[in-house]
């Protein structure tokens, strides 16, 4: 049985700001504010991790494979 992990990595303002840029440009994707693919609930939920993990913003991911030597 494969356990996955939850994992965190900070934003700090430059890359939130660069990741919403790049998610933009999927136009056919992003959609208007309440969807879950709206550039405002992508940024609000940024804020809900960090606030889970203690800082201002947090992209989480989970870790499929880890490689330990």
């Amino acid at each position: 049985m494969r356990r996955l992990l939850l994992t965190h990595l900070k934003l700090n303002p430059y890359k939130l700001s660069f990741k919403l840029k790049t998610l933009n440009q999927y136009k056919t994707e992003i959609n208007p504010f309440p969807d879950k693919c709206s550039l405002k609930f992508i940024e609000s939920l940024s804020h809900v991790r960090g606030v889970e993990s203690g800082f201002k913003n947090v992209e989480a991911f989970q870790l499929i494979r880890n490689f330990i030597n």
